[in-house]
């Protein structure tokens, strides 16, 4: 691996852009003391273990500072405590988490509407955004129409269960695939009023009964894969004891990935107990560098796009930047 000095472009603004650069990143890292504990796995008292990308979000877990926050997972899964439980967030509804394998990387997670009845009624779809590091796989899907005028009719090969405890004229189908039945779909047109998703644990045999089983089988949870597109920094960020998480300042207003410095590991080389890590040429044109592309060009320094740059902290205003070549 080999170390290069990388000049700022020269043009006329070259001699503002750099103490401008390095600037907005003392802003993004000052801040919290990630040794003073915040970051240690927590568990809300049923013994799931709570930890990155998972984080703690309690009233002390954002770190509130002048200019930033700071956090210890994923800004869209921090996890809650109620009655020795910890819940999940998504899309307005409120998720048990069950379990999390963090080898494997899947979270199980149980629709608290769905919990402590024997007749449980399904309210609301699963809803994941873009955005939420979460992908449905190994999954099954419960189709539940509800207030039917008259039993709706499918094809020979889809079965539909009464679901009779509802009182309601209710009814359940299977589905075992990730594409939407719309037979299932037209088959209920004008005939139900309502119609719910539910995600559930693929089953071990092939067809369940839905009648005299969907208590048990909507209150098992299902599994969902963690996908982070950070998994390759934060194992780098691990490799140097430090902790995964995500800051976010006056001049960012999204949060962006982050190494956080552990005062307790004894690896702390920033004052303020926080640096970001391998800091990309992308992160540096979001900062609106003058004359300076994130792939080269525009008579800034020329770099590949897997090249990675780390940040060395020297006095205020001043500072260098090393290419490492991958």
């Amino acid at each position: 691996m080999s170390g290069a000095r990388l000049h700022p472009p020269r043009s006329s603004s070259s001699s503002w852009a750099f103490p401008i650069f390095f600037f907005l990143l003392s802003q993004s890292s000052s801040g919290a003391d990630v040794g003073s504990g915040s970051c240690l796995p927590h568990d809300c008292g049923d013994g799931v273990e709570i930890k990155y990308p998972l984080w703690y979000n309690d009233s002390t877990a954002i770190s509130n500072a002048s200019t930033n926050e700071t956090i210890c997972g994923h800004p869209d899964l921090g996890i809650r405590c109620q009655d020795n439980k910890p819940l999940l967030h998504l899309g307005g509804d409120i998720y048990q988490v069950a379990a999390v394998d963090y080898e494997e990387g899947t979270i199980t997670l149980k629709d608290l509407d769905l919990l402590g009845d024997d007749c449980p009624r399904a309210r609301h779809n699963l809803t994941l955004s873009p955005n939420i590091p979460l992908v449905a796989r190994d999954v099954s899907y419960i189709f539940f129409f509800f207030n039917c005028s008259e039993k709706p009719i499918f094809p020979w090969y889809e079965t539909l269960y009464p679901l009779t405890c509802l009182g309601d004229n209710s009814y359940g189908l299977q589905w075992n695939i990730s594409e939407t039945p719309w037979n299932a779909i037209w088959g209920v047109w004008g005939v139900c009023n309502a119609s719910v998703v539910s995600p559930v644990k693929k089953p071990d045999e092939q067809r369940w009964n839905l009648t005299t089983d969907f208590t048990r089988i909507v209150q098992t949870g299902f599994p969902l894969a963690l996908n982070l597109s950070e998994a390759a920094k934060c194992r780098e960020c691990q490799g140097k004891n430090w902790t995964c998480g995500y800051v976010r300042n006056r001049t960012i207003t999204a949060f962006a990935f982050a190494c956080l410095c552990n005062r307790e590991g004894g690896t702390c080389t920033s004052a303020s107990g926080m640096l970001p890590d391998l800091i990309s040429f992308s992160r540096i044109h979001r900062f609106g560098l003058p004359g300076l592309s994130p792939w080269g060009g525009g008579g800034g320094g020329h770099a590949e796009k897997d090249t990675k740059i780390q940040m060395v902290r020297a006095p205020p205003l001043r500072g260098r930047i090393r290419v490492h070549e991958t």
